[in-house]
């Protein structure tokens, strides 16, 4: 695939093919993709185009989920866009060097956070299986202390159907417990 092709395959569009604003993730992908595309052997126009692909991206790029993360995107998209406008190419790939080193930095911060609220929502699901858990548990008790109580008393059509409601607990008890392994 040539240059060209490759500038116009990355979609700065803000919004996703559901109409929803794009994920961090997707501008991180967005802004990996043009800062492959630069070269020492670039073309003045290739490098304009470029740069002007770079604003667009700072000025379309926002996310819902992690609007640190795009700031920071943001910075190293304008830094490079102006790297790529200076003239001397020593200075431009100076610039461009560091341009990259702020763009690792900032993926490697937004990928600790990806991480870290991936912990959470799974701690998050776990302590809600335990909370089932426990209800489970609670309403075993109930129905085995109603058994006990209208053992005596019940008729046979009473006490089937509080066993058959235990044993529905029961097996619910077991799949939420195996759940949580």
């Amino acid at each position: 695939m040539n240059w060209q092709d490759a500038l116009d395959q990355i979609n700065l569009n803000p919004r996703s093919n559901s109409n929803q604003p794009r994920p961090a993730l997707e501008w991180r992908n967005a802004l990996y993709a043009l800062l492959t595309l630069v070269s020492d052997d670039m073309s003045l126009e290739q490098r304009t185009e470029l740069a002007g692909r770079l604003d667009t991206f700072v000025a379309n790029s926002w996310a819902v989920d992690d609007s640190e993360s795009i700031i920071r995107f943001d910075a190293v998209a304008r830094k490079s866009a102006q790297a790529l406008r200076i003239e001397n190419v020593k200075a431009r790939v100076d610039s461009l060097a560091t341009t990259t080193a702020d763009f690792n930095a900032a993926n490697k911060q937004f990928e600790a956070i990806s991480a870290q609220l991936k912990k959470q929502a799974s701690d998050l699901r776990a302590e809600k299986l335990l909370n089932a858990i426990d209800a489970v548990n609670g309403t075993l008790n109930s129905l085995q202390a109603l058994a006990k109580a209208v053992k005596d008393d019940a008729v046979d059509d009473d006490t089937a159907a509080i066993e058959q409601a235990l044993d529905s607990v029961k097996k619910l008890r077991a799949v939420l417990e195996g759940m949580n392994k």
